[in-house]
């Protein structure tokens, strides 16, 4: 009496679970998305820092030479007055 339920349920192919492929996919695709949204802010951060000043402009007029007199005269020429100006 059993026997022909049981080789219906034998009969019925076996569903197989998508479920956490598809929840790794959506993870993986989650992770690149927020990995990108940070490279992008922290490039968008590095550009903002790197902005010509006029002081970052009087370092490209300074001597390079290597003589002690040049150096000598390239530091009394740098203002240091206002270099810890712009940190956080």
């Amino acid at each position: 009496m059993n026997e022909p339920i049981m080789q219906n349920m034998n009969s019925m192919p076996e569903k197989k679970s998508r479920g956490p492929l598809v929840g790794s996919i959506v993870i993986i695709v989650l992770l690149i998305a927020g990995g990108i949204y940070f490279f992008m802010s922290q490039k968008q951060i590095m550009d903002q820092n790197s902005e010509a000043t006029p002081e970052t402009d009087k370092l490209d007029i300074q001597s390079s030479s290597d003589d002690i007199d040049s150096i000598d005269a390239d530091i009394k020429a740098t203002d240091m007055s206002n270099l810890d100006q712009g940190t956080y």
